[in-house]
Protein backbone atom coordinates (compact mmCIF):
# COMPACT_ATOMS: atom_id res chain seq x y z
CA UNK A 1 0.00 0.00 0.00
CA UNK A 2 2.83 2.34 1.09
CA UNK A 3 4.34 1.76 -2.13
CA UNK A 4 1.57 2.27 -4.61
CA UNK A 5 1.05 5.86 -2.54
CA UNK A 6 4.90 6.52 -3.20
CA UNK A 7 4.70 5.42 -6.99
CA UNK A 8 2.00 7.61 -7.49
CA UNK A 9 2.77 10.83 -5.77
CA UNK A 10 5.79 10.23 -7.61
CA UNK A 11 3.97 10.57 -11.17
CA UNK A 12 2.00 13.24 -9.86
CA UNK A 13 5.57 15.22 -8.92
CA UNK A 14 6.58 14.45 -12.48
CA UNK A 15 3.56 15.49 -13.75
CA UNK A 16 3.34 18.81 -11.52
CA UNK A 17 7.62 19.15 -13.00
CA UNK A 18 6.12 18.63 -16.96
CA UNK A 19 3.44 21.19 -16.87
CA UNK A 20 5.63 23.69 -15.21
CA UNK A 21 8.55 22.81 -17.59
CA UNK A 22 5.46 23.57 -20.60
CA UNK A 23 4.48 26.58 -18.75
CA UNK A 24 7.91 28.34 -18.91
CA UNK A 25 7.95 27.04 -22.12
CA UNK A 26 4.81 28.90 -23.20
CA UNK A 27 5.71 32.07 -21.29
CA UNK A 28 9.23 32.44 -23.10
CA UNK A 29 7.19 31.40 -26.30
CA UNK A 30 4.67 34.51 -25.24
CA UNK A 31 7.60 36.93 -24.54
CA UNK A 32 9.43 35.81 -28.31
CA UNK A 33 6.39 36.38 -29.81
CA UNK A 34 4.96 39.52 -28.14
CA UNK A 35 9.01 41.24 -29.25
CA UNK A 36 7.63 39.85 -33.19
CA UNK A 37 4.34 41.79 -32.48
CA UNK A 38 6.03 45.04 -31.88
CA UNK A 39 8.24 44.77 -34.62
CA UNK A 40 5.32 44.17 -37.18
CA UNK A 41 3.91 47.37 -35.38
CA UNK A 42 6.12 49.10 -36.71
CA UNK A 43 6.94 47.20 -39.84
CA UNK A 44 3.39 48.15 -41.07
CA UNK A 45 3.94 51.75 -41.50
CA UNK A 46 6.66 50.71 -43.40
CA UNK A 47 3.92 48.66 -45.42
CA UNK A 48 1.54 51.81 -45.71
CA UNK A 49 4.51 53.64 -47.22
CA UNK A 50 5.05 51.23 -49.64
CA UNK A 51 1.59 50.74 -50.81
CA UNK A 52 1.37 54.57 -50.85
CA UNK A 53 4.44 54.41 -53.45
CA UNK A 54 2.84 51.96 -55.51
CA UNK A 55 -0.56 53.89 -55.66
CA UNK A 56 1.55 56.84 -56.99
CA UNK A 57 3.42 54.74 -60.04
CA UNK A 58 -0.47 53.54 -60.18
CA UNK A 59 -1.72 56.80 -60.59
CA UNK A 60 0.30 57.82 -63.85
CA UNK A 61 -2.04 55.66 -65.63
CA UNK A 62 -4.56 58.18 -65.27
CA UNK A 63 -2.47 60.75 -66.64
CA UNK A 64 -3.18 59.67 -70.19
CA UNK A 65 -4.53 62.57 -71.52
CA UNK A 66 -1.16 63.85 -72.03
CA UNK A 67 -0.01 61.41 -74.41
CA UNK A 68 -2.65 61.34 -76.55
CA UNK A 69 -1.75 64.60 -78.77
CA UNK A 70 2.09 63.35 -79.00
CA UNK A 71 0.56 60.15 -79.89
CA UNK A 72 -1.36 61.49 -82.39
CA UNK A 73 0.92 63.79 -84.05
CA UNK A 74 3.70 61.75 -83.80
CA UNK A 75 2.18 58.36 -85.46
CA UNK A 76 -1.47 60.21 -86.88
CA UNK A 77 -3.20 58.20 -84.96
CA UNK A 78 -7.08 59.37 -84.72
CA UNK A 79 -8.61 60.31 -81.27
CA UNK A 80 -11.31 57.39 -81.23
CA UNK A 81 -7.92 54.97 -81.26
CA UNK A 82 -6.28 56.82 -78.08
CA UNK A 83 -9.69 57.16 -76.80
CA UNK A 84 -10.21 53.88 -76.97
CA UNK A 85 -7.11 52.55 -75.56
CA UNK A 86 -7.80 54.48 -72.45
CA UNK A 87 -11.81 52.88 -72.09
CA UNK A 88 -9.85 49.46 -72.50
CA UNK A 89 -7.73 50.32 -69.55
CA UNK A 90 -10.50 50.85 -67.56
CA UNK A 91 -12.28 48.28 -68.05
CA UNK A 92 -9.06 46.00 -67.48
CA UNK A 93 -8.92 47.88 -64.25
CA UNK A 94 -12.38 46.56 -63.34
CA UNK A 95 -11.56 42.86 -64.34
CA UNK A 96 -8.24 43.05 -62.57
CA UNK A 97 -10.03 43.65 -59.76
CA UNK A 98 -12.04 40.76 -59.77
CA UNK A 99 -9.42 38.69 -60.57
CA UNK A 100 -7.02 39.83 -57.73
CA UNK A 101 -10.36 39.10 -55.50
CA UNK A 102 -10.78 35.53 -56.63
CA UNK A 103 -6.60 35.07 -56.39
CA UNK A 104 -5.75 36.70 -53.43
CA UNK A 105 -7.83 34.19 -51.18
CA UNK A 106 -6.19 31.17 -52.90
CA UNK A 107 -2.39 32.87 -53.46
CA UNK A 108 -2.34 35.01 -51.01
CA UNK A 109 -2.08 39.46 -51.27
CA UNK A 110 1.67 39.30 -51.66
CA UNK A 111 2.36 36.81 -54.98
CA UNK A 112 -1.17 38.92 -56.10
CA UNK A 113 0.49 42.49 -55.47
CA UNK A 114 3.83 41.00 -56.84
CA UNK A 115 2.23 39.28 -59.98
CA UNK A 116 1.00 43.07 -60.55
CA UNK A 117 4.02 44.87 -60.05
CA UNK A 118 5.85 42.79 -62.82
CA UNK A 119 3.08 42.90 -65.35
CA UNK A 120 2.60 46.80 -64.65
CA UNK A 121 6.42 47.74 -65.15
CA UNK A 122 6.11 45.44 -68.22
CA UNK A 123 3.36 46.93 -69.38
CA UNK A 124 4.82 50.52 -68.89
CA UNK A 125 7.77 49.38 -70.40
CA UNK A 126 6.53 48.20 -73.76
CA UNK A 127 4.71 50.58 -74.28
CA UNK A 128 7.28 52.67 -74.82
CA UNK A 129 8.31 50.91 -78.06
CA UNK A 130 4.82 50.91 -79.36
CA UNK A 131 3.87 52.34 -82.76
CA UNK A 132 0.46 50.83 -83.50
CA UNK A 133 -2.75 51.32 -81.96
CA UNK A 134 -3.07 47.59 -81.28
CA UNK A 135 0.17 47.39 -79.51
CA UNK A 136 -0.84 50.29 -76.92
CA UNK A 137 -3.82 47.90 -76.49
CA UNK A 138 -2.16 45.06 -75.52
CA UNK A 139 0.56 47.05 -73.74
CA UNK A 140 -0.77 49.77 -71.61
CA UNK A 141 -4.72 48.76 -71.83
CA UNK A 142 -4.41 45.33 -71.00
CA UNK A 143 -1.31 44.60 -69.63
CA UNK A 144 -1.02 47.73 -67.27
CA UNK A 145 -5.33 47.90 -66.45
CA UNK A 146 -4.99 44.33 -65.34
CA UNK A 147 -2.46 45.08 -63.24
CA UNK A 148 -3.29 47.60 -61.65
CA UNK A 149 -6.92 46.63 -61.21
CA UNK A 150 -4.94 44.01 -59.26
CA UNK A 151 -2.33 45.56 -57.31
CA UNK A 152 -5.19 48.19 -56.31
CA UNK A 153 -7.62 45.63 -54.77
CA UNK A 154 -4.81 43.96 -53.23
CA UNK A 155 -3.26 46.70 -51.50
CA UNK A 156 -6.81 48.31 -50.30
CA UNK A 157 -7.71 44.65 -49.06
CA UNK A 158 -5.45 43.80 -46.76
CA UNK A 159 -3.90 47.11 -45.69
CA UNK A 160 -7.08 47.95 -43.03
CA UNK A 161 -6.40 44.37 -41.71
CA UNK A 162 -2.87 45.97 -40.10
CA UNK A 163 -4.75 48.75 -38.75
CA UNK A 164 -7.55 47.13 -37.29
CA UNK A 165 -7.91 50.32 -34.59
CA UNK A 166 -7.85 52.69 -37.96
CA UNK A 167 -8.76 51.12 -40.95
CA UNK A 168 -10.48 54.16 -42.67
CA UNK A 169 -7.82 56.21 -41.63
CA UNK A 170 -4.93 53.93 -43.17
CA UNK A 171 -7.44 53.47 -46.36
CA UNK A 172 -7.58 57.42 -46.91
CA UNK A 173 -3.65 57.99 -46.56
CA UNK A 174 -3.16 55.24 -49.41
CA UNK A 175 -5.81 56.42 -51.60
CA UNK A 176 -4.06 59.84 -51.32
CA UNK A 177 -1.37 58.40 -53.52
CA UNK A 178 -3.34 56.83 -55.90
Amino acid sequence: EFRRVLCRSLQENIRYAETFRNLRLNYNYFIEKRKTDVDLLKKRWIYVLGGFGMFLFMGCSDAWSVFVVPLEDTFGWLRTETSLAYTVKVVCFSVGNILSGILSPRIGYSKVLKTSAIMMGAGFFLSGFATQPWQIMLTYSILCGTAIGMGYNSVVSFAPLWFPEKPGTVTGLLLVGY
